[in-house]
């Protein structure tokens, strides 16, 4: 009977995450979009549950109408026509449409952490009552879990009924098909669409309404575990809404199960952590997924075409400069100024390495900060007791191994997605990225004898803000010099010749999968140098969702979007990231990045080159002001196709052209 009475409870755990995976299936199904911002509508739907209710004193019936039958669909009405209508139009990249996503995300995030802070809520309301149905002397279930389940096979039947029935169904099959097709025909593609979004996050909605009071409400516990249950829409293929039911049951129950069993130390992350095991899993085994995504990689994100080479004096005149004022910089701050700068250069080495996987080769990576936090935790044990078969060493030879080790992990990823791009790259490494956050940074048994020691170089100690902050600028120096050398070379042209057509690349004879596991190991060692750099600038293992710096899944979201905010095409486009997710909060509180970097990532439509190249291209278009324009020119002046519109070649020109390229 122990069993049976777990199966119950899994049941009901299971039925919320079959509902949020029926609204993320119905969005994708209807629009093609795979909505990244699922998790955030269910926190801002649970808060203004909790506002209505706790925070006004409203009865919980009118707060549940207001917040999950009006709020929840309105806002999903809202993102269709101010932020999904556009792109639709004209035509955006699957790229563009996962930036819109996670710009949604962020502001979402950011604006509930601005209204209502970091801090946890423990008193939301519940929808049911507490109290217990009986099935059996042995056997019982709570009221509402039991109307969990109902509320999940009565939405399901109806989707269902839907789709095969009603006129409404055969219309969003025909807009999935061919959109414009179905506009000749006479079908309102956009009237469909606002129906599929509006039901969508009426669903993430109340998953998060059903969520909240099982778990402390804050803006990120909630919304990493709806971000779980992306898996249960993956392991539907994003199709099937009868398979998105039974495999969220199914998880649910799974996992209940499981905390019978107690598995020694590491093993005992197994068992609350089954989702996130079937989207990767689920990810790896469905190849076919990858054939909805033919496109070229970051199409939109990043600048098309092979790029030219400026002549060494013309760098020279523009970074000396640079270099200046950024080491004279410490001599006019102090306390949290002065540390506020450190963590700006420490975090530009971690993003860094976005811009060398996706604004090199068009790859989307949403595990960075999981990267980075391996390389900070494999350092401090390096540094501490020693890791496995390696020595105890100092920490710059700690920082050194800890990259090589990364680098062999991110060649592991890199090849898990080779033939991935697009959406389901990204889906690949959010993944990876959710699994190492998972079973290593929330498990104690890896976070024990950790104490951060800065480095001593020549017998000189670095402890010091302003000495530790030369040292990390230096480190930030040699990345930028080695990538952007990289990316000027010839392997720079071969890379580019990959992410403006893979096939193009293809029929040249590139190997591809050398060149992405060349890319992804590279990147991944990176962001371990970098996330060990942040780990001493901070002085500690940044473990906690609400720290503006971190290494959980949300600051790899929140890190790849101000990339692409900034610029993902541009060496320098990684420091104007760090700089403003760093300088936001100072200026304006704890969690005004986020809502900066995802207000300005919703108009990355106006500015798809991001801030530095939107400047590069105003300066060179001569609206920029007169004294802008007059240092651009005496400085590095691009050649005039630097910024060329997108390629309309054929397969053989495009071939011709980078094959020129490639052999200079």
């Amino acid at each position: 009977m122990f069993y049976w009475q777990l199966a119950l409870a899994g049941i009901a755990s299971g039925s919320i995450a079959a509902l949020s995976g029926l609204g993320l299936v119905l969005t994708y199904r209807a629009t093609g979009i795979f909505n990244f911002a699922h998790g955030a509508v269910a926190v801002f739907v649970a808060y203004i549950l909790w506002q209505t209710s706790i925070g006004w004193g409203w009865p919980l019936v009118v707060s549940a109408i207001v917040a999950i039958l009006i709020v929840g669909p309105l806002t999903g009405l809202v993102l269709e026509r101010a932020v999904f209508r556009p792109l639709e139009v004209r035509r955006a990249s699957t790229s563009e449409k996962l930036v819109a996503t996670l710009g949604v995300f962020v502001v979402l995030v950011g604006l509930c952490t601005v209204i209502w802070g970091a801090q946890s809520k423990t008193d939301t309301p519940s929808l049911f009552p507490q109290t217990s149905v009986n099935f059996t002397s042995q056997l019982s279930m709570g009221a509402n879990q039991l109307a969990e389940f109902i509320i999940v096979i009565v939405s399901a039947a109806a989707l269902l009924a839907m789709f095969r029935f009603t006129h409404l169904g055969t219309r969003i099959r025909a807009v999935v098909d061919r959109r414009q097709l179905a506009d000749l025909t006479g079908v309102n593609a956009n009237r469909v669409a606002q129906i599929a979004w509006g039901l969508g996050c009426g669903f993430a909605g109340l998953s998060g309404a059903l969520l909240a009071p099982q778990i402390q409400l804050d803006p990120y516990r909630l919304t990493l575990l709806v971000i779980d249950t992306f898996g249960v829409a993956v392991v539907a293929r994003l199709t099937s809404l009868p398979i998105a039911v039974l495999s969220g049951v199914a998880l649910g129950v799974a996992s209940s199960e499981m905390t019978a069993w107690s598995p020694p130390e590491p093993w005992n992350s197994l068992r609350p952590n089954l989702l996130v095991l079937a989207l990767l899993v689920a990810l790896l085994i469905y190849r076919s997924l990858n054939a909805r995504d033919e496109e070229p990689g970051g199409r939109g994100l990043v600048a098309a075409g092979v790029g030219g080479e400026r002549s060494l004096m013309t760098r020279i005149r523009f970074l000396v400069p640079a270099a200046i004022v950024a080491t004279i910089i410490p001599f006019g701050l102090s306390g949290k100024d002065l540390s506020s700068a450190g963590e700006i250069v420490s975090l530009a080495v971690v993003l860094v390495s976005i811009t060398a996987v996706t604004g090199f080769t068009g790859n989307i990576s949403l595990g960075q900060a999981g990267f980075a936090g391996l390389g900070a935790l494999a350092t401090l044990h390096l540094n501490n007791t020693g890791l496995w078969f390696l020595p105890q060493m100092p920490v710059i030879p700690a920082m050194l191994v800890s990259s090589i080790l990364v680098g062999f992990v991110g060649a592991l990823t890199g090849y898990s997605a080779l033939r991935r791009r697009g959406l389901f790259l990204g889906l690949t490494t959010l993944a990876i990225g959710l699994i190492i956050y998972r079973f290593m940074f929330e498990n104690p048994y890896f976070l024990s004898n950790i104490d951060v020691h800065r480095p001593n170089v020549f017998g000189l100690s670095l402890d010091g803000e302003r000495a530790f902050y030369w040292f990390a600028l230096v480190c930030l120096a040699v990345v930028l010099a080695g990538v952007d050398r990289m990316r000027r070379g010839r392997l720079g042209r071969k890379l580019a010749a990959m992410r403006d057509s893979e096939t193009g690349a293809k029929s040249i004879g590139l190997d591809l999968r050398a060149y992405k596991l060349l890319v992804f190991s590279a990147s991944a060692a990176i962001a371990a140098f970098g996330g060990s750099l942040l780990a001493q600038q901070t002085r500690g293992f940044l473990v906690t969702s609400n720290n503006p710096l971190g290494f959980d899944p949300f600051h790899s979201l929140f890190y790849f979007t101000a990339v692409i905010v900034a610029g993902a095409s541009f060496v320098s486009g990684s420091v104007v990231a760090a700089a403003l997710f760093v300088l936001a909060d100072l200026a304006l509180g704890n969690g005004a990045s986020i809502l900066v970097i995802g207000i300005l990532a919703l108009f990355m439509s106006r500015f798809p080159r991001g801030i530095v190249g939107t400047i590069m291209e105003a300066v060179q278009g001569g609206s920029a002001p007169a004294w802008l324009t007059r240092a651009y020119d005496a400085t590095h002046r691009p050649p005039a196709d630097a910024f060329p519109a997108e390629p309309a070649l054929r397969p053989t020109e495009f071939a011709t052209k980078v094959l020129q390229e490639v052999a200079k």
